[in-house]
Protein backbone atom coordinates (compact mmCIF):
# COMPACT_ATOMS: atom_id res chain seq x y z
CA UNK A 1 0.00 0.00 0.00
CA UNK A 2 1.67 3.41 -0.75
CA UNK A 3 1.79 6.07 1.39
CA UNK A 4 -0.65 7.98 -0.97
CA UNK A 5 -3.16 5.53 -0.30
CA UNK A 6 -2.63 5.17 3.22
CA UNK A 7 -3.53 9.07 3.14
CA UNK A 8 -6.53 9.30 1.38
CA UNK A 9 -7.79 6.58 3.38
CA UNK A 10 -7.11 8.54 6.33
CA UNK A 11 -8.75 11.14 5.27
CA UNK A 12 -11.79 9.60 3.68
CA UNK A 13 -12.41 8.69 7.58
CA UNK A 14 -11.43 11.88 9.13
CA UNK A 15 -14.06 13.34 6.55
CA UNK A 16 -16.80 10.51 7.33
CA UNK A 17 -16.17 11.45 11.14
CA UNK A 18 -16.26 15.26 10.86
CA UNK A 19 -19.83 14.89 8.47
CA UNK A 20 -20.94 13.21 11.72
CA UNK A 21 -19.54 15.98 14.03
CA UNK A 22 -21.16 18.69 12.42
CA UNK A 23 -24.81 16.97 11.74
CA UNK A 24 -24.61 16.32 15.36
CA UNK A 25 -23.50 19.74 16.23
CA UNK A 26 -26.35 21.47 14.12
CA UNK A 27 -28.93 19.16 15.68
CA UNK A 28 -27.39 20.77 19.30
CA UNK A 29 -27.79 24.41 17.78
CA UNK A 30 -31.47 23.91 16.75
CA UNK A 31 -32.21 22.69 20.27
CA UNK A 32 -29.68 25.41 21.73
CA UNK A 33 -28.05 22.23 24.15
CA UNK A 34 -24.91 23.14 25.50
CA UNK A 35 -22.40 22.20 22.55
CA UNK A 36 -18.87 22.94 23.52
CA UNK A 37 -18.07 19.17 23.12
CA UNK A 38 -19.42 18.70 19.76
CA UNK A 39 -17.87 21.98 18.40
CA UNK A 40 -14.29 20.72 20.07
CA UNK A 41 -14.65 17.57 18.09
CA UNK A 42 -15.13 19.26 15.19
CA UNK A 43 -12.44 21.31 15.53
CA UNK A 44 -9.70 18.32 16.78
CA UNK A 45 -10.96 16.37 13.44
CA UNK A 46 -10.45 19.38 11.25
CA UNK A 47 -6.80 19.58 12.52
CA UNK A 48 -6.18 15.97 11.88
CA UNK A 49 -7.78 16.56 8.88
CA UNK A 50 -5.28 19.79 7.54
CA UNK A 51 -2.66 17.50 8.91
CA UNK A 52 -3.42 14.66 6.61
CA UNK A 53 -3.64 16.81 3.61
CA UNK A 54 -0.27 18.56 3.82
CA UNK A 55 1.10 15.24 4.19
CA UNK A 56 -0.80 14.19 1.58
CA UNK A 57 0.21 17.15 -0.50
CA UNK A 58 3.27 16.45 -0.01
CA UNK A 59 3.97 12.84 -1.16
CA UNK A 60 1.58 13.85 -4.05
CA UNK A 61 4.27 16.45 -5.25
CA UNK A 62 6.44 13.25 -4.71
CA UNK A 63 5.05 10.96 -6.63
CA UNK A 64 1.99 11.31 -8.99
CA UNK A 65 0.40 8.17 -8.12
CA UNK A 66 -2.16 5.88 -10.20
CA UNK A 67 -5.39 5.79 -8.63
CA UNK A 68 -7.19 1.86 -8.08
CA UNK A 69 -10.95 1.95 -8.61
CA UNK A 70 -11.30 1.52 -5.23
CA UNK A 71 -8.88 4.89 -4.45
CA UNK A 72 -11.10 6.52 -7.03
CA UNK A 73 -13.94 5.77 -5.27
CA UNK A 74 -13.04 6.79 -2.17
CA UNK A 75 -11.93 10.28 -4.42
CA UNK A 76 -15.84 10.87 -5.85
CA UNK A 77 -16.77 10.05 -1.87
CA UNK A 78 -14.70 12.60 -0.54
CA UNK A 79 -15.72 15.26 -3.07
CA UNK A 80 -19.46 15.13 -2.47
CA UNK A 81 -18.82 14.43 1.76
CA UNK A 82 -16.97 17.85 1.33
CA UNK A 83 -19.26 19.71 -0.80
CA UNK A 84 -22.36 18.83 2.23
CA UNK A 85 -20.20 19.82 4.79
CA UNK A 86 -19.10 22.83 3.98
CA UNK A 87 -22.82 24.14 3.56
CA UNK A 88 -23.39 22.59 7.04
CA UNK A 89 -20.11 24.91 8.36
CA UNK A 90 -21.44 27.94 6.98
CA UNK A 91 -24.84 27.21 8.93
CA UNK A 92 -23.20 26.73 12.10
CA UNK A 93 -20.49 29.76 11.41
CA UNK A 94 -23.42 32.00 10.80
CA UNK A 95 -25.70 30.65 13.48
CA UNK A 96 -22.58 30.95 15.87
CA UNK A 97 -22.23 35.00 14.67
CA UNK A 98 -26.16 35.81 15.65
CA UNK A 99 -25.70 34.03 19.02
CA UNK A 100 -22.46 36.16 19.27
CA UNK A 101 -24.68 39.44 18.73
CA UNK A 102 -27.80 38.62 20.83
CA UNK A 103 -25.28 38.20 23.60
CA UNK A 104 -22.84 41.71 22.50
CA UNK A 105 -26.65 43.32 22.33
CA UNK A 106 -27.96 42.04 25.71
CA UNK A 107 -24.39 42.65 27.40
CA UNK A 108 -24.51 46.21 26.06
CA UNK A 109 -28.34 47.09 26.87
CA UNK A 110 -27.18 45.35 30.58
CA UNK A 111 -24.10 48.11 30.63
CA UNK A 112 -26.75 50.72 30.03
CA UNK A 113 -28.57 50.10 34.00
CA UNK A 114 -25.13 49.46 35.58
CA UNK A 115 -24.51 51.45 38.79
CA UNK A 116 -27.14 53.89 37.56
CA UNK A 117 -29.43 53.81 40.71
CA UNK A 118 -30.27 57.03 42.12
CA UNK A 119 -31.40 57.27 45.74
CA UNK A 120 -34.55 59.67 46.83
CA UNK A 121 -36.91 59.68 49.59
CA UNK A 122 -35.92 55.83 50.71
CA UNK A 123 -36.77 54.31 47.20
CA UNK A 124 -34.33 53.65 44.77
CA UNK A 125 -34.97 54.56 41.12
CA UNK A 126 -33.05 52.85 38.11
CA UNK A 127 -31.42 55.62 35.70
CA UNK A 128 -30.70 54.22 31.85
CA UNK A 129 -27.70 56.23 30.44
Amino acid sequence: MSASSNYLKQLHSQTVELSAGVDRLLETISTEKDNEHEMNFILEIMDKRESIISMFDEEFKKNDPVWSEEEQALLVELKSLQGAISPKLNRIFSSYQVQLQRFQQGKKVAKGYYNQSVYADGTFIDKKK
